[in-house]
């Protein structure tokens, strides 16, 4: 128990000498209340050092020189509190300088405490609690035997344990603060509890490290540990580097064995142990090998084995000079879930010997692949003994697939495989936002597609592929998918600049074949060179049927494609159409759609060679410039047909609405051509209506097959349309002209779109081109987000609630009670007066009574200043809502603080304004008193002298006569009045003031400290009575001057002296000194000069100026 100071307060008011004295005024002044801003011995920055700092249960030196701290406990288990909080500012340093101690940390504030700087713990162990949290940050250097962190608050019997037996166990309390690592911390062991435990960025280094949280993140990379326990609440994740946990494994040395994760986040599954792959300081040779060990880890079973589900790509590899690399999941496939973490692997050379499925991964079971870019990817040529080649991976069994580019793909090539740019082989998935750019050639033996040869169901959106050189499939091929069926959807797809796709049977600038029930829209595409095959298409090769459905495709453009070409059937959006729905379609700029064959069986249309069943809908074909079926079989057959739309109709339930054919050049065909259907076989039922032609239509035989009402026009005028324009007599048509290449663009427009109220397409009026909405790029090294797992706000700390049981509010009472249980005294004879123009700190210090203990100082200076910081943070705030105006520990400590800041105030004010010239003035009357006496004497001598040598003539002896007796009255009068008070005023206050010890139990019945003055009185030798006044007598005139015969030396000075005296009578020279001024403080030319006036504030005489003579 400890406890406060100078019952000033009530010396001031019993003290008689104040009660007489003290002015109405001066007392309001001496009574100001509370004074909180206060000058500290040693004065600390909170945010660079600990502040506020207090041994609790013993003593201890708290030392600061400039940015160090060194801390020094007297016992083994020390405990400290710190008013103003435990914090290390970057370059700063504290020290703990003792060996094999305990030292327990209380951060007192409503703020978490933060280490930026280095903390020094050498052989002892030390620990902070701090339920506001603790940040350790980047640079920050913590080094000790034991280390511990809690944010549970510690009652004050757990402090009393500490204290016993240094124990630290803290269990975790919910909803506190966070404790985050982003420094390096080196112990024995580490402990660390909070609400949340992040170690990411730091380090933890301990043969133990133990941590409990409610969330929980942890990173391999920052832990060097032989056993880690952490015991997790709701949430977390631990991620371990793949080379550790390979080489680990192949060690037997069992990393993940050294790691026990308990709780009942890892019960209910929200707490996720993955792996990632090197980390931003990693070397690029280390990420290399990095790579290499996840690679291994999925080929020899150990990632399924250890079930592990997630890895994540710390950093950019560049394999450039490296070896081949095996895919990931060639034989063993990859079952997870990759996070590219928007890093990018460059150069890479996979090796393909022996492999089933070849990719960066081989074969992919479920799960995902994220935010990943591949800048340079060979197969380098090799017996082709592979099955599944792709870029990404050769086969993918479901999973989501996001956010990835891949750039510069080289060497597909094989037999018996398919081949993708992305993948050989996909069975269902998610896909979005990809990007295939500057592709090779795509060769393969079944399928080949730019982004897969196989599509077997599955959602792909937001998809773009451009640049690639060549895609050729022995059965199929497609710009983006060699053969795709099942439920399958095509959404937001762009395809631009591909030079030829070609097969031996299905190709198309899409997909060389769809079956079933697949659905295509929002597709675009650009540029494309020549698509050939025997059944080919410009977006499709074959539609087809099965017992799933049909397709369904909408919202389609085809921009200049030079030449579809092939042996069989062959048209400007598809070879062959089984069946389907076709709506908001457009074809723009095909130069040659023909086909040169020696079979019977030749149909080409500048939409499709053949179209079965199907509804076709809002469909537009400009400027196509030939549409050829030419082939030398019988013409008995009449198996050759071309037509403007399609080669061959043949179906009973085909539909035909708002198609326009403009601006074609020619269409020829062996047996028949027409402008819009080359061959309709008999029977069949067909559906017409607003059909539009403009152009060079060579065949009238086409309007035997259309129905014929208002709006189509007479197909035997070629004009008609361009008179239909002019008289403005066809609404929701738009004509309009390309000057600079003679192009021709008609089209129906409704809302701005091209086609029906459905249609997405827009038209470019600028470039004369047509669009589908924009597709975004992808550009997963610039997307500015991470698919990582994070902590949540990482690197920071969480902002909590306190609560009154968060501290020990007995601490308080504690630290002040100390203060008042010491004694303190003023001696009045030895004061120094200039200790009561510092600080409190440094009054407090000087009145304590052992002066030579320093451990006490050192305590006592640690309470005034714990309670001074704690005063100036915001706790106190807190603490005054939990515990309001009710009388409590904490109010009746912040009482006693605030007593000893009005004492302290208050002894201050009276040292100075009274104490101070008080002790002057009383030093001040003795001097002139002693003065008085010695005058008087002086003055007495030298008159006889005068009188005894006949110095002077009588005239002038008696003015001498007059003078000096006149100033021994004056003095003797003075010097009565000086005598007086000090007998009846000084010395009274001075023996009042020494012999009164006051005890501040008098204030608090638990306090037995005191405060006294002490000192010593006036002496009663020299405040004794006066000797009686000398009286000075005049000779007779008749034996004065006549015959003197005196001593030539003193006789001269006597006359000389005398002579100045008279010579000076009526110019007198006054001089006024100060009260306290004594009188050597007159100069001797003063002296020379005659008389001198020394007047005193205390003198009490008649005659404020009193001639002195010398």
């Amino acid at each position: 128990n400890i406890t406060n100071l100078l019952n000033i307060k009530h010396f001031l008011n019993t003290s008689s000498y104040f009660t007489n004295h003290l002015s109405k005024s001066l007392r309001v002044i001496v009574n100001i209340s509370v004074i909180t801003s206060l000058v500290l011995a040693q004065s600390l920055t909170a945010s660079n050092l600990p502040s506020g700092g207090k041994f609790i249960n013993g003593t201890g030196s708290i030392a600061t020189n400039g940015n160090i701290m060194n801390i020094t406990g007297d016992k083994t288990h020390n405990v400290i509190a710190w008013g103003g909080g435990f914090n290390i500012g970057k370059d700063n340093t504290v020290n703990f300088t003792t060996n094999g101690k305990n030292y327990l940390n209380l951060d007192y504030t409503n703020k978490a405490s933060q280490i930026l700087g280095t903390l020094n713990g050498g052989t002892n162990n030390v620990y902070i609690v701090n339920p506001s949290g603790v940040l350790v940050g980047e640079g920050a250097t913590i080094n000790a035997n034991k280390f511990g962190v809690s944010i549970t608050p510690m009652g004050i019997d757990a402090i009393n344990t500490f204290s016993v037996d240094g124990s630290f166990s803290p269990v975790f309390n919910a909803n506190k603060g966070d404790v985050v690592n982003m420094g390096t911390i080196k112990a024995n062991e580490i402990v660390l509890v909070g609400n949340k435990v992040e170690n990411i960025k730091g380090t933890l280094q301990a043969d133990k490290v133990d941590i409990k949280g409610d969330k929980v993140y942890l990173e391999d990379f920052g832990i060097n540990s032989t056993h880690l326990k952490a015991e997790i609440g709701s949430e977390g994740f631990f991620k371990y580097e793949v080379k550790d946990v390979y080489d680990a494994y192949k060690d037997d040395s069992n990393l993940v064995d050294n790691y026990e994760f308990t709780g009942t986040a890892t019960t209910n599954g929200n707490f996720k142990e993955y792996l990632y792959i090197g980390s931003q300081s990693a070397s690029n040779e280390e990420m290399i090998n990095s790579w290499k060990g996840f690679a291994k880890l999925v080929n020899e079973g150990i990632f399924g084995e250890l079930k592990f589900k997630d890895v994540y790509l710390g950093k950019d590899i560049d394999f450039a000079g490296a070896s081949t690399i095996n895919p990931v999941g060639f034989g063993n496939g990859f079952v997870g879930n990759f996070y590219g973490n928007n890093h990018t692997l460059s150069n890479i050379q996979i090796d393909v010997a022996d492999k089933t499925y070849v990719g960066l991964f081989g074969y992919i079971k479920g799960g995902s692949v994220q935010n990943l870019t591949i800048d340079g990817l060979q197969f380098p040529k090799y017996a082709f003994s592979y099955k599944y080649l792709g870029g990404l991976a050769g086969h993918i069994e479901n999973g989501t697939f996001s956010n990835i580019a891949l750039d510069t793909i080289e060497g597909f090539n094989g037999e018996n495989s398919s081949s993708g740019g992305f993948a050989g082989e996909i069975n269902s998935g998610t896909f979005n936002n990809i990007s295939l750019k500057n592709l090779g050639n795509i060769g393969v033996a079944k399928y080949a597609g730019g982004f897969a040869g196989q599509i077997n169901g599955g959602d792909f959106s937001s998809i773009i592929l451009s640049n690639i050189e060549s895609i050729y499939g022995k059965n199929n091929g497609g710009g983006f998918v060699g053969y795709t069926t099942g439920n399958t959807t095509f959404d937001g797809i762009s395809l631009k600049d591909i030079r030829f796709i070609k097969s031996g049977a299905f190709t198309g600038g899409f997909a060389g074949m769809t079956q079933g029930n697949v659905i295509f829209e929002n597709i675009v595409l650009n540029d494309l060179e020549e698509i050939s095959g025997s059944h080919a298409g410009g977006f499709v090769g074959g539609v087809l049927n099965n017992e799933n459905g049909i397709a369904s495709l909408s919202n389609i453009v085809l921009n200049n494609i030079e030449s579809i070409k092939g042996i069989g059937f062959i048209g400007g959006f598809a070879g062959w159409i089984n069946d389907g729905t076709f709506n908001n379609i457009i074809l723009n700029n095909i130069e040659k759609i023909s086909v040169s064959a020696t079979h019977k069986y030749i149909f080409t249309g500048g939409f499709t060679g053949y179209a079965g069943a199907g509804t076709y809908k809002n469909i537009i074909l400009n400027n196509i410039g030939e549409i050829s079926a030419n082939g030398t079989a019988s013409l008995d057959e009449k198996s050759i047909y071309a037509g403007g739309f399609a080669g061959r109709i043949k179906s009973d339930g085909i539909n035909f609405s708002n198609i326009v054919l403009n601006d074609i050049d020619k269409i020829s065909a062996s047996i028949a051509a027409g402008g819009f259907v080359g061959n309709i076989e008999n029977g069949s039922n067909i559906a017409n209506s607003n059909i539009y032609f403009y152009g060079l239509l060579n065949s009238s035989s086409n309007k035997n097959y259309i129905t014929h009402n208002e709006n189509i026009l007479n197909l035997s005028n070629t004009t008609d349309f361009q008179t239909f324009i002019n008289q403005s007599k066809i609404a929701g048509l738009e004509y309009l002209t390309n000057t600079s290449t003679s192009n021709s663009h008609l089209h129906m427009i409704n809302g701005g779109k091209i086609g029906n109220e459905k249609s997405k397409i827009i038209f470019d009026k600028d470039n004369f081109t047509y669009n589908t909405p924009k597709i975004s790029e992808v550009d997963p090294d610039g997307s500015g987000s991470s698919s990582s797992p994070t902590a949540p706000n990482e690197g920071e700390l969480s902002s909590i609630t306190l609560e009154q049981s968060d501290f020990e509010d007995e601490i308080l009472k504690t630290i002040i009670d100390e203060i008042l249980n010491e004694d303190y005294v003023l001696n009045i004879d030895s004061i120094d007066f200039n200790k009561f123009n510092e600080g409190d700190v440094a009054i407090l210090l000087y009145l304590l009574k052992n002066t030579s203990d320093k451990k006490l100082k050192e305590s006592l200076k640690q309470s005034l200043e714990f309670y001074t910081e704690f005063n100036k943070g915001g706790l106190k705030t807190e603490f005054e809502k939990w515990y309001g105006s009710d009388e409590s520990t904490y109010k009746t400590s912040m009482g006693k603080y605030n007593y000893i800041i009005e004492s302290l105030a208050n002894l201050k004010e009276y040292v100075n304004t009274i104490l101070k010239p008080e002790l002057k003035s009383i030093k001040n009357n003795l001097n002139r008193l002693e003065f008085l006496k010695a005058e008087i004497k002086r003055l007495e001598r030298v008159y006889q002298k005068a009188m005894q040598n006949d110095l002077l003539p009588y005239d002038q002896l008696e003015v001498v006569y007059k003078n000096t007796q006149e100033k021994i009255d004056a003095y003797y009068a003075e010097a009565q009045g000086l005598l007086d008070i000090l007998k009846n005023k000084n010395k009274p206050f001075l023996d009042d003031l020494i012999t009164k010890e006051y005890s501040f139990e008098d204030k608090y019945t638990d306090i037995q400290g005191t405060f006294a003055i002490a000192g010593s009185s006036i002496d009663a030798n020299a405040i004794e009575n006066l000797a009686d006044k000398p009286i000075l007598s005049l000779p007779e005139n008749e034996n004065s001057g006549d015959s003197q015969t005196t001593n030539n030396t003193d006789s001269t000075d006597i006359v000389n002296t005398f002579s100045k005296q008279v010579k000076l009578t009526s110019t007198e020279s006054i001089l006024i000194l100060p009260a306290e001024e004594t009188q050597s403080h007159i100069k001797e030319d003063e002296r020379e000069r005659g008389r001198v006036c020394i007047t005193s504030d205390n003198a009490k005489t008649n005659n404020p100026c009193i001639a002195i003579t010398f």
